[in-house]
């Protein structure tokens, strides 16, 4: 609910603007290539969970703009203001999509495929009140053939990835902060109810458990947790962590997430 709101709110507020001065076939372009691009980093980074929307695409919007005051930064008649408003809106949005359940990966990818893809489709032509045409400055060519080279780059790169196979991790471990970081900031995500969420894995990669009873005896059963695999140092998609003299009497879906956080090794990959 909250997300698409923010989402209709960016898309009115970055998308009319933008469109309105480079035309619906150019936004198209970066609005479709940077929700495409969210997408296959965010299956790579996280295969366990599907993720549905256009979030991706329109944080494309936000790295367009952003793309469009790098390329055309002369032309603005307060570059510092805008600089100022353009940060607020995107490290806001970023820092939402650290909670829980929200998928920075497509966020993240999503803006930095917008930012490129501008500096090739958002370029303004220069010209004197006269309406003599200006050539353009040498950054400014530069920065025109950067979207033809690492566009290919990069998409190939992700698909070859994840057809691959081949889990974010392997590839990043420390990418793991784009998408979740426990709040408050360093709060310990051992200690029960200290974090207002704490980025366990336990709920979205599909943790179970199999309860052995002895002699019908809840006091003293041995719990068997399947825990999913996120790190690369097995090939093996879950782990099996084996709990003796357990206290299985109201056994639950938390109690279930408790025990993944306390002894499932990728709990907080």
């Amino acid at each position: 609910g909250s997300t698409k709101i923010f989402n209709m709110m960016a898309l009115y507020q970055l998308g009319i603007g933008i469109e309105q001065s480079y035309g619906s076939t150019k936004i198209f372009i970066i609005y479709l290539f940077s929700g495409l691009f969210g997408s296959v980093t965010s299956t790579i980074f996280t295969p366990e969970s599907v993720g549905v929307g256009a979030s991706g695409a329109i944080f494309g919007l936000f790295g367009a703009a952003w793309g469009d005051l790098i390329q055309n930064w002369d032309l603005y008649d307060s570059p510092c203001s805008t600089i100022i408003s353009l940060s607020f809106g995107t490290l806001l949005n970023l820092g939402i999509g650290t909670a829980p359940l929200l998928d920075n990966f497509a966020h993240f990818s999503g803006m930095v495929m917008g930012i490129i893809m501008s500096f090739g489709l958002l370029v303004v032509e220069r010209q004197t009140s006269s309406g003599r045409r200006l050539g353009q400055k040498y950054y400014s060519i530069c920065l025109e053939f950067v979207p033809v080279v690492t566009v290919p780059i990069f998409m190939c790169g992700a698909l070859g990835v994840l057809f691959a196979g081949i889990r974010g991790h392997e590839v990043c471990k420390s990418c793991t902060a784009i998408n979740c970081i426990p709040f408050p900031w360093g709060c310990d995500v051992h200690t029960e109810g200290e974090c207002v969420w704490d980025c366990s894995t336990c709920a979205s990669s599909g943790v179970t458990a199999d309860i052995t009873l002895y002699n019908e005896n809840i006091n003293n059963a041995t719990v068997t947790l399947h825990c999913p695999v996120l790190s690369d140092w097995t090939k093996n998609e879950f782990l099996d962590v084996v709990l003796k003299g357990e206290d299985v009497n109201g056994a639950d879906s938390h109690w279930l997430l408790g025990k993944c956080k306390q002894h499932c090794p990728d709990a907080f990959f």
